[in-house]
């Protein structure tokens, strides 16, 4: 009896902290309106993040629908409802969910043009 509950207690403390990766955020692109590009360049331009993996995101900016810059692939950690976001320079960005189609970036005021971002799908 004691080895079969030494069993499942060490299957429950074993399989209980197991961290499994959230991909929820999986094949979702995220953006916001690029100002600086926007006014250096003109035309439409957004900042993107493509979540490509349960880790890692792809960063870029579009002008007019159309990719003219890459910033590269960045890791993240979801941690819902906050989410932080390393690029590859290890500047950490922090942000927290309102609801399930818009992040805020943290330590900003949520009316900045660059604070925002929305799920485009």
């Amino acid at each position: 009896m004691k080895k079969v509950m030494s069993l499942v207690l060490f299957a429950c403390l074993f399989f209980g902290c197991s961290v499994d990766n959230d991909d929820r955020l999986v094949g979702t692109c995220w953006y916001t309106q690029d100002i600086n590009y926007e006014q250096e360049n003109g035309g439409v331009c957004d900042e993107v993040y493509d979540f490509i993996s349960s880790s890692e995101v792809e960063c870029y900016t579009t002008q007019n629908g159309s990719i003219v810059a890459n910033y590269g692939v960045y890791t993240y950690k979801l941690t819902y409802p906050y989410i932080k976001i390393i690029t590859n320079k290890g500047i950490e960005r922090n942000y927290t969910f309102v609801d399930t189609r818009t992040m805020i970036l943290d330590d900003v005021d949520e009316n900045d043009y660059y604070a925002t971002y929305y799920i485009v799908r």
